[in-house]
């Protein structure tokens, strides 16, 4: 029996789910092959855990869409459930902490730096301020930018690594390692200059 969701969900061949399916997705070169078997629009975390359980009940695996900015859009997948994070996009900042807590969906330079940069704090996401954070996270939208050797998850990389030019909106960063063995990031010059 199907959940009570929050927010809409979709299965194949009912009315808005190509919509749902594909409306998002960064590129206009969509895959005609792949699509899952539903969409969740989740309205929240709870629509979130009670998709992930559906899904393994019908016996789907799950794939989620943070920002809809993945080149080859990879949340496109046959035998899923699409769970689709576009409602999780708020940001909270705890000023005792110092803490700040952000949805998946918030995009990293269009809406999480401005509203960080306000408190004195930054975000490193890269060169494209449209993708959305659970990207960066979760795909690898983060690799290579200025962020690179602030931590985890780039403690380990090989000393030198060249992302795919498809996941990116700009010029091919590359990851380096400084003479102390942080990582640090350089944008390559053209041969003009």
């Amino acid at each position: 029996m199907r959940p009570a969701f929050a927010g809409p969900y979709l299965e194949r061949g009912e009315p808005g789910f190509e919509q749902a399916a594909v409306g998002r997705v960064f590129n206009g070169r969509r895959p005609a092959d792949r699509r899952p078997e539903a969409v969740l629009l989740a309205a929240d975390e709870t629509d979130v855990q009670a998709g992930v359980r559906y899904a393994a009940e019908r016996g789907w695996q799950v794939a989620v869409r943070s920002g809809g900015h993945s080149w080859a859009a990879w949340s496109l997948r046959n035998g899923t459930l699409l769970i689709d994070l576009a409602a999780l996009n708020d940001i909270r900042y705890d000023a005792e902490t110092g803490i700040v807590a952000a949805g998946p969906a918030v995009k990293g330079g269009d809406e999480l730096s401005p509203f960080l940069e306000e408190r004195g704090r930054f975000f490193g996401g890269g060169h494209c301020p449209s993708v959305g954070i659970g990207g960066f996270l979760l795909q690898g939208g983060g690799a290579g930018t200025p962020a690179a050797g602030a931590g985890p998850p780039s403690r380990s990389p090989p000393s030198t690594w060249s992302p795919p030019t498809a996941n990116w909106c700009g010029p091919t960063r590359t990851r380096t390692r400084t003479s102390t063995g942080r990582l640090g990031a350089r944008v390559p010059r053209s041969r003009a200059s």
